[in-house]
């Protein structure tokens, strides 16, 4: 249940940090988050778009920073 929380707050994130030009999008078969090491990871046949800029890879790894305004939330 906890994963599926944050996945939901990382996309939320994404979504109110981007507008339509500036838009990220991560799809992948797996999806696990490290919460003691602020890592989310991304596996199997992932592909992420942003704007212009494309990635294909097998394994993809985000860490997430405090926000500097320390409200408690993270973002990539």
């Amino acid at each position: 249940m906890q994963v599926i929380k944050i996945f939901m707050f990382i996309l939320l994130a994404i979504n109110m940090n981007a507008n339509s030009k500036n838009k990220l999008t991560v799809d992948a078969i797996n999806f696990s988050a490290e919460d003691q090491k602020n890592l989310v990871v991304f596996s199997g046949d992932v592909k992420m778009n942003r704007v212009n800029d494309k990635l294909y890879a097998d394994k993809l790894v985000i860490k997430l920073k405090e926000n500097i305004d320390n409200s408690g939330t993270k973002e990539p």
